[in-house]
């Protein structure tokens, strides 16, 4: 409703925190704590089990050593929270301008550091993020919650 409304600094917030509340649900872990570092870790471990569920079966049989969505993981996730290479997780301390990051800080965002974020495109960037993590642990069982 925040986003049908245009309010989309506060659907920013909700979707920062739903994505951390799903993720620790999962892992009992924070998905931003030290920068993103142990999100990272336990997704790496959990790749092999997403990677088997039903709904791969093809793409298993032609990938069985997985290099393809290990590929996607490395390019994709892993670098989105990698210390240095993510806005995302990136310490506000070395933010100068926040309109110079690509997805909105999640630090500065919620601790009110930055106040510029609550725009169209950064709540549809931060929308993207939750339903990664949605997706990515709950595989196409994730439609079966709608």
């Amino acid at each position: 409703m925040a986003f049908e409304k245009q309010l989309y600094g506060a659907a920013i917030h909700m979707y920062f925190s739903q994505a951390d509340g799903i993720f620790n649900d999962k892992f009992n872990k924070s998905l931003f704590n030290n920068r993103g570092e142990k999100a990272k870790e336990e997704f790496n471990g959990y790749l092999t089990d997403f990677i088997a569920r039903d709904s791969w079966k093809l793409l298993i049989e032609q990938f069985k050593d997985a290099s393809l969505f290990r590929r996607m993981y490395k390019a994709v996730y892993k670098e989105g929270f990698s210390i240095t290479q993510t806005d995302l997780t990136k310490k506000t301390d070395d933010i100068s301008n926040e309109q110079d990051l690509v997805i909105p800080n999640r630090h500065g965002v919620l601790h009110g550091i930055h106040r510029n974020y609550g725009t169209e495109l950064n709540a549809l960037k931060c929308l993207s993020l939750l339903l990664f993590v949605v997706f990515a642990i709950n595989g196409d069982g994730a439609y079966e919650s709608i």
